[in-house]
């Protein structure tokens, strides 16, 4: 599935098993942990907040 410009979606995120922690908390609770970036070759591609942790 493909997101295309100026959409907005709902995605769920795994991280592997590679030992690496990532901290983030939900945006609600803690708004300077609760954003993300996602970037592919030095783009940008996409912005977001964290809902939820499971």
């Amino acid at each position: 599935r493909f997101i295309k410009q100026n959409q907005v979606a709902i995605a769920r995120f795994e991280l592997s098993q590679s030992g690496q922690a990532i901290c983030m908390e939900p945006f609600k609770r803690f708004p300077q942990l609760g954003r993300f970036t996602l970037r592919n070759e030095g783009r940008t591609i996409a912005i977001g907040k964290v809902l939820e942790i499971i």
